[in-house]
């Protein structure tokens, strides 16, 4: 089965003499980057759907095989917490459609405040929206999310559980496997690290990061073992 690997955007500008050569123009970071990478998690989608022709574009950058994946719009998931957004979702699904053909997965990203007693039913009236044509794949960031009946939805409606690991560094070779269900044909694992070490509360980020500062071998073993378990029942790791 294959595993599309990449990382959470392309445009990072402490990337330059490190990743990207030193003068790399801007408009050709994504090229080089599917020199290396086979996929992306487009993260600017998260804050703006694109311009149609900008998505195109993107498509015409990269190999036959890349695969993009697209944050869902903050509006949706943070602001409106899913409610009142049947138009908003159609117009995102409308913009990012010349992606289609490289379109691995959607990726619903909700905060933790997005909890299971207030925001449960919006998630329900929400996943009928989805098209069938397009993968969708949950990120929940609350642990109360993790019960069965919260699984069953997901299935439901064929929709991803996404495998996140935000581990403290205290326990950076440790995997969080501790309700890891599979609701669909595809896998999504989000390998996002100890998020306090990356952001402030404001959300600013507080490193910038040109090297590896904290090795995860140890979580990287694990996760591998688990998705190889699964993957004679899905379709993309």
């Amino acid at each position: 089965m294959p595993a599309h690997i990449g990382t959470c955007a392309w445009s990072f500008d402490e990337w330059h003499g490190v990743f990207y050569p030193e003068h790399l123009p801007l408009n050709e970071r994504l090229s080089w980057y599917a020199r290396t990478f086979g996929s992306v998690e487009v993260d600017s989608t998260f804050y703006a759907a694109p311009n149609p022709e900008t998505a195109r574009h993107w498509c015409e950058l990269v190999p036959e095989d890349f695969v993009f994946s697209c944050k869902m719009p903050r509006t949706l998931t943070h602001e409106r917490r899913l409610r009142d957004c049947r138009d908003l979702l159609l117009e995102f699904l409308r913009a990012i459609e010349p992606l289609q053909p490289k379109l691995g997965a959607v990726l619903l990203q909700f905060p933790a405040s997005f909890k299971l007693r207030n925001d449960e039913m919006a998630l329900r009236e929400f996943l009928p929206l989805l098209p069938r044509d397009i993968r969708f794949a949950v990120e929940f960031r609350d642990v109360h999310w993790h019960l069965p009946r919260v699984a069953t939805l997901l299935s439901e409606h064929r929709v991803a559980w996404v495998w996140n690991d935000i581990t403290p560094l205290a326990h950076q070779n440790e995997a969080p496997f501790d309700f890891a269900p599979v609701t669909t044909d595809f896998l999504y694992v989000r390998l996002l690290g100890d998020l306090s070490t990356k952001y402030a509360g404001s959300g600013q980020r507080l490193f910038q990061y040109t090297k590896l500062m904290w090795p995860r071998d140890g979580a990287l073993e694990s996760w591998a073992v688990k998705i190889r378990q699964h993957e004679a029942a899905v379709k993309l790791a």
